[in-house]
């Protein structure tokens, strides 16, 4: 990256390097199964890349131009584009924006429904504002820590031990329940944005444990109070500024889908935290929710769900959302 940005005479800390680090990210990525990626430099790289991969004989298609762009058009004669249409996404990730914007998910089942309520812009938090909570309801099977005792023999959740873990917990080959398991590996693997700090926790010591070496030795856990409204036009009722509103930073932890409770725990800096009222439409207060807004969102992937819902880009809006049910935020105890 600095032997480019010398190269091209790119300045540190500027919009330009931050584009040219996401490409270098983008051909680096890990392909889906089946793909092969490859970033070209000129276009009879482009071709031979292509006739490698196709056979020596290849048509290149292009759009013809821009007629029709961002407006409801007809198909008809303004224009002439070419449309690719990817018949197995199975392998793609859940968050990819094509699954929050058709409603769908890799495996076909309607999950983005309730996505479409689960990112919203902090002045939403106004008492008064109607506005629609997504579905808060903890959907994932019933499940509980392992003992202190089975957890010392369990192997490290990491993908290099899935054969390892599948045959700790017996899972089949093949199966729906291989594949979550590995989804959830690979996240507690993932990256961490810049000053995010990760961890998957098999007990609630241990996520007590990871909250207070992040935040200091005395820490709050705070929870969602159940899951009336969900799915629902509700209005917000008294809202609570946790630190009187200041931008603070905190622990939040999201429950994973696995053979035993498993949660992924994120160190986020530059968060607001709230707990606020819900009321219905008739002002009857039937929960409290917490709701994390994180402040600073531009080291965010540029395809992240909550910017094609909210119609932004990382680093221009604060992003906020709720607080599932069984999911928890943790901050210290400076109220």
């Amino acid at each position: 990256m600095n032997l480019l940005k010398q190269f091209f005479r790119i300045s540190d800390n500027g919009a330009t390097e931050k584009r040219m680090k996401e490409t270098l990210e983008n051909c680096e990525r890990a392909p889906a199964r089946g793909e092969i990626i490859k970033c070209v430099r000129s276009m009879d790289e482009m071709e031979i890349f292509a006739s490698s991969m196709l056979g020596p004989k290849v048509v290149l298609r292009k759009t013809l131009n821009v007629k029709g762009s961002g407006k409801n058009v007809m198909v008809g004669r303004i224009n002439q584009a070419v449309g690719v249409c990817h018949i197995d996404t199975s392998s793609w990730s859940r968050s990819h924006p094509a699954f929050l914007e058709l409603g769908s998910a890799p495996d076909g089942r309607k999950w983005a429904k309730w996505a479409k309520s689960l990112f919203f812009r902090e002045k939403m938090l106004n008492e008064g504002v109607v506005m629609q909570m997504t579905d808060i309801r903890d959907k994932i099977h019933k499940r509980q820590f392992l003992s202190p005792t089975i957890i010392a023999k369990l192997p490290s959740l990491t993908t290099k031990n899935m054969n390892l873990l599948k045959q700790f917990f017996r899972i089949s080959d093949n199966g729906a329940t291989e594949k979550r398991m590995k989804e959830t590996l690979e996240n507690c693997e993932r990256a961490p944005a810049r000053g995010e700090t990760i961890k998957c926790v098999r007990s609630m010591d241990e996520m007590e444990i990871f909250a207070s070496s992040m935040l200091g030795p005395k820490v709050v856990l705070r929870k969602t109070l159940n899951v009336k409204g969900s799915g629902k036009n509700v209005m917000v009722g008294r809202v609570s500024r946790i630190q009187g509103g200041n931008v603070t930073e905190s622990v939040t932890c999201h429950q994973e889908v696995f053979p035993v409770m498993l949660y992924f725990c994120h160190y986020i800096p530059m968060v607001r935290v709230y707990n606020v009222e819900i009321l219905t439409l008739q002002r009857i207060k039937i929960n409290q929710v917490v709701v994390v807004c994180h402040i600073d969102t531009s080291s965010s992937s540029r395809s992240h769900p909550a910017f094609l819902e909210l119609g932004s880009a990382p680093g221009e809006i604060e992003v906020c959302h709720w607080i599932f049910q069984n999911d928890m935020s943790w901050t210290d105890d400076a109220n």
